[in-house]
């Protein structure tokens, strides 16, 4: 299915052929609770990001010109673990094409496609993951797949797990944490963490690693706009130290966002999202030192 382009880039700029980044929407909702929404996720997010400014201050580029494509959205109606499949069958041939794939949910279990893909052609990799949630079930209301259950596939995979800012988790969640040298979690009431920009987290980051985020890991106070505003999280000059010390030290090989439910009355969050992935894709393009293409692109006042 057609998608938005993110940015509303045009030509050679928004080439999925030539972009050195690609978006992929998946508007998955299957298994949300208490509040639904997540399937108008990406298209309200690159719809939003229509607005947001080409040049990016905080790398004084305009990152868009190494190009960004976007993909077309993935079809979400069959069941839950075919379009499962299809995620995984769609991320793996993005990593072979060298891409640096961007993915935007949907729910969170669009993550765990994603994840088999990662064990397919990279073995184990670390996933960096900032959320509320420890989604470390083993079954959901009936289901492996459901968004509760991420991480618990990631582990399946022989992932390493760094989580980031998690305060809502059930106890048998806790004690697994406890006991599994393969997840390191750091706790948002602990704010020690939070210190010396955040270097800390990262220092459990091996090989490559896989950034996935839930916003209801970000504070409710800036993103409401999720099915679970648990009080608490990280705000946005926290996650930037984090992207900072993560893309410092880590070759980073893409990256979701998830959990984002619109709302007519939160418009800011579609935008803020919308930022964070360009922030995102900024830090991947520095990292790889990525050469612009083209000329300055002009943006209308």
């Amino acid at each position: 299915m057609h998608s938005l382009p993110f940015l509303g880039l045009e030509g050679d700029f928004a080439s999925v052929a030539e972009s050195r980044i690609v978006v992929v929407p998946i508007p998955l909702e299957k298994t949300t609770t208490y509040q639904q929404g997540t399937k108008n996720a990406p298209t309200a997010l690159l719809k939003a990001s229509e607005y947001l400014e080409f040049y990016d201050a905080y790398f004084g580029q305009q990152t868009c010109r190494v190009g960004i494509g976007t993909d077309r959205s993935l079809d979400c109606r069959p069941p839950l673990k075919q379009c499962i499949a299809h995620i995984y069958e769609r991320s793996l041939y993005w990593f072979e094409q060298h891409k640096f794939p961007f993915f935007i949910g949907g729910e969170h279990s669009v993550s765990i496609g994603v994840f088999q893909a990662l064990k397919e052609k990279f073995g184990s990799v670390t996933i960096l993951q900032i959320d509320a949630h420890a989604d470390l079930r083993n079954s959901y209301h009936g289901s492996p797949f459901n968004h509760a259950c991420v991480m618990a596939r990631a582990r399946d995979c022989g992932h390493n797990i760094v989580q980031c800012g998690v305060r809502a988790l059930s106890q048998e969640e806790a004690l697994l944490i406890d006991n599994d040298p393969q997840i390191t979690c750091y706790y948002d009431h602990d704010d020690s963490w939070k210190t010396k920009q955040l270097k800390k987290v990262v220092e459990d980051v091996k090989g490559p690693v896989y950034l996935t985020i839930d916003v209801d890991g970000l504070n409710p106070h800036d993103m409401p706009a999720t099915g679970t505003p648990v009080p608490g999280g990280l705000n946005w000059n926290e996650i930037n130290h984090l992207l900072d010390s993560l893309f410092s030290k880590a070759e980073v090989i893409g990256a979701d966002i998830c959990e984002l439910k619109p709302h007519k009355f939160f418009k800011h969050c579609d935008f803020y999202a919308a930022t964070l992935a360009y922030r995102i894709m900024g830090h991947k393009a520095k990292q790889a030192g990525w050469k612009l293409k083209g000329d300055v692109l002009s943006e209308q006042l």
